[in-house]
């Protein structure tokens, strides 16, 4: 069957369930949450998760109403920064990847039901579930290797520590080498940075003292 009308069938079938989303995400909180007490233990990252769920429901519908678009998925906003906090509240990424699995496994059998009822003809209904089959796939594949990535990055920044992770941060700017955006190496620094704003580096550290504003760039350097 045509792949055109194929995508067309998978975007129509999202879009009549799409009202649906908020009960969907609710059966997957209680259904998948629910098998990952390692994820829901921690109290901070529990909060989180209700509306983590909410927004990878609502990125994977919307992923299958863009299939007539290409085969690139948008992942949900929250997947990154929810990685980053679970390895921040030490929460393993094996109990994240075993959430999306568990939800990837729970969503396909949802999908399935409604493919199935929604696609008549038995030939475009086979070819609909495969195309579904292969968004949902590409969708948590490129979830759980994001996840993987980030939550490698935070862990390695609480491992090396905080003061060489900044040195490094701290090269990379006035070097200008700085990878990532300005707002992100703000965040990790806690501290507002630029090629200008390099001080925190030297208030900790008494050689430093009572330096001019003119000279924090090259204590900066001298610290580094």
């Amino acid at each position: 069957m045509d792949r055109a009308e194929v995508s067309r069938l998978l975007s129509a079938t999202a879009r009549s369930y799409q009202r649906l989303d908020s009960e969907t995400s609710a059966l997957l909180g209680t259904e998948v949450l629910g098998q990952v007490p390692d994820l829901t233990a921690v109290p901070v990252i529990a909060r989180q998760a209700p509306q983590m769920t909410h927004e990878h429901t609502a990125a994977i519908t919307a992923a299958l109403i863009a299939a007539e678009a290409g085969p690139e998925v948008e992942l949900a906003a929250i997947t990154e920064p929810f990685a980053r906090d679970c390895a921040h509240w030490d929460v393993s990424v094996g109990a994240i990847l075993r959430t999306y699995q568990r939800g990837h496994q729970r969503l396909w059998q949802l999908w399935k039901v409604r493919i199935e009822e929604s696609v008549a003809d038995p030939e475009a209904r086979a070819s609909v579930l495969a195309l579904c089959a292969e968004v949902l796939l590409e969708y948590v594949t490129a979830g759980m290797e994001l996840t993987v990535a980030v939550h490698a990055a935070e862990r390695e920044i609480h491992l090396r520590g905080a003061s060489w992770q900044q040195r490094d941060d701290v090269l990379d700017v006035l070097e200008g080498r700085a990878a990532g955006n300005q707002a992100e190496l703000s965040r990790r620094l806690g501290h507002r940075l630029d090629r200008t704003h390099v001080a925190f580096v030297c208030w900790s550290d008494p050689a430093a003292a009572g330096r001019e504003r003119a000279g924090l760039e090259a204590a900066a350097q001298d610290w580094a």
